[in-house]
């Protein structure tokens, strides 16, 4: 059971960097101009994910955007916010472990919360490694894949807005990731 959590907190944790630099790619979409680094700087000077995600909508919210642009990029961000909640209980956890077999047996996470009678401001959650928490893990990883193409597309559609071709995509692109515009036709 060890073994597959610590996999699965590995593989939440490229999935969802894998979705913010999605994000990122649509933040540089609508802020880049020229050959600056003005969105480098003003991407990295935002510490947290939500305020960068909320930068990016109110960006676009200034924006002339095609219909669905915009409810997209919300939908998006609102899905990303999900999964983002799950990998930092993962990310930024205590983990417990077993005196005797040194492996872990728990994941705890501690919160600040309005003073209780007995003056404690901290609550302490405590959640064992079990197959209920692998197939949360799974279940995350599955939903920040299936985010992550849609956010290609999104970028994508962004990049083509914009023509945004300073954004530099990794080339080539897949196939199934094209827009149907840009595949290749097959030769007869």
């Amino acid at each position: 059971m060890e073994d597959q959590m610590i996999y699965c907190v590995g593989n939440l944790v490229g999935s969802w960097a894998n979705c913010e630099s999605m994000f990122y790619g649509i933040f540089y979409c609508m802020t880049a101009s020229g050959d600056n680094n003005m969105p480098a700087v003003l991407w990295l000077s935002t510490k947290s994910t939500q305020a960068r995600l909320d930068m990016i909508l109110n960006i676009a919210r200034s924006l002339p955007l095609l219909d669905g642009m915009l409810d997209d990029l919300v939908e998006r961000s609102n899905a990303f916010q999900g999964i983002t909640r799950t990998r930092n209980l993962y990310c930024h956890a205590y983990y417990t472990v077993s005196p005797t077999t040194q492996k872990i047996v728990a994941v705890q996470t501690v919160a600040l919360t309005p003073p209780k009678p007995d003056g404690s401001i901290l609550t302490l959650n405590t959640k064992p490694v079990s197959k209920s928490t692998i197939n949360e893990l799974v279940d995350t990883i599955r939903r920040a894949s299936d985010l992550n193409l849609q956010l290609w597309k999104t970028l994508l559609r962004f990049q083509a807005h914009f023509q945004a071709q300073h954004l530099k995509l990794p080339e080539p692109l897949p196939e199934w990731i094209r827009p149907k515009s840009t595949r290749r036709r097959a030769k007869t």
